[in-house]
């Protein structure tokens, strides 16, 4: 998937936009056991389409938590590794 979003670089947007939502629930799961691939991934996606295409998908929640949304403090260093000129 990295190699996916590596490839259609910031024309990955509109069409891998169900893969990060995707893998961005699987890691906010406690049972998900493929945390590093998972980061690597999003990682990716953040470099290829953006921190704000990635954060509309994936919102924080940090501020204002609406009930059965979880927090997504752990894509804070995701974000802060990954974000590029």
């Amino acid at each position: 998937l990295s190699a996916m979003f590596d490839a259609f670089k910031w024309r990955s947007s509109p069409f891998l936009t169900d893969i990060v939502k995707t893998i961005g629930e699987l890691r906010g799961t406690e049972t998900f056991h493929g945390k590093k691939e998972a980061d690597q991934v999003l990682g990716r996606a953040v470099h290829a389409m953006g921190p704000a295409a990635v954060l509309e998908i994936l919102p924080l929640n940090l501020a204002q938590q609406k009930p059965g949304q979880p927090g997504r403090v752990w894509l804070l260093p995701i974000l802060r590794d990954s974000v590029s000129n």
